[in-house]
C-alpha cells in the first residue's frame, strides 16, 4: 500500500512540475537614460502584471541596463523612478511566450511627483532574437474563416509564412 502512494505521489508531483514548465514566460529588457543620453543608474524599474498584480522590480546597472526575466505572459504596465527624475509608466504593454522585449526609456528631469505616461507607443520590437513570428490571438481564431477548420491555416495570417501543397 505505501508503494502505491509513493508511486503516485511522485506522479502528481512530476505532473505538477511539468505544468509549471508549459506556463509561458517572457522577459522586458532596456536600457535607462537621462535627456542628455547618460546611463541612469540604480533607477528603480517596476514591472507590474495587470490581471494579476505581480510586480518584479529590479534597480539599473551602473550601465543603465535593466533585465526583468522570467515574466508570466500578458498585459504590464513598467513603471520606472529615480530620485531627481519625473516617474515613468509606460502602459499596454503585451508579453507573449518567450518574448525578449526591448524598452529604452528616457527619464525627463523634474520633481518625483511629476508622472510621464507613455500609452500610444510605437509596436515593441524584439532586437535579441533574430527570426520572425507572431501571436494568433482569439479574436482572430474566431473571425477567420477557416476551411473545414484545418488549423495549418492559421499560419498562412502570419508574416514570412508560404503553405506549400503536401505531396
Amino acid at each position: 500500500m505505501r508503494k502505491v502512494n509513493r508511486r503516485w505521489l511522485l506522479l502528481v508531483a512530476s505532473l505538477l512540475a511539468a505544468a509549471g514548465q508549459c506556463v509561458g514566460q517572457a522577459s522586458l529588457v532596456g536600457l535607462v537614460r537621462d535627456p542628455s543620453g547618460a546611463a541612469v543608474p540604480e533607477a528603480t524599474v517596476t514591472a507590474i502584471h495587470l490581471q494579476t498584480g505581480l510586480r518584479q522590480t529590479r534597480q539599473t546597472s551602473v550601465e543603465g541596463l535593466y533585465s526583468l526575466p522570467a515574466l508570466p505572459v500578458g498585459q504590464y504596465r513598467l513603471e520606472v523612478e529615480k530620485t531627481g527624475f519625473q516617474r515613468y509608466v509606460r502602459e499596454g504593454i503585451t508579453l507573449a511566450v518567450n518574448d525578449i522585449v526591448n524598452i529604452d526609456v528616457v527619464l525627463k528631469l523634474g520633481a518625483t511627483a511629476e508622472t510621464v505616461t507613455v500609452s500610444a507607443a510605437a509596436p515593441l520590437l524584439e532586437t535579441q532574437v533574430g527570426g520572425i513570428r507572431g501571436l494568433v490571438d482569439q479574436q482572430r481564431i474566431v473571425d477567420l474563416p477557416l476551411n473545414g477548420r484545418n488549423i495549418t491555416q492559421l499560419m498562412s495570417i502570419q508574416a514570412g509564412v508560404i503553405l506549400r501543397a503536401s505531396s
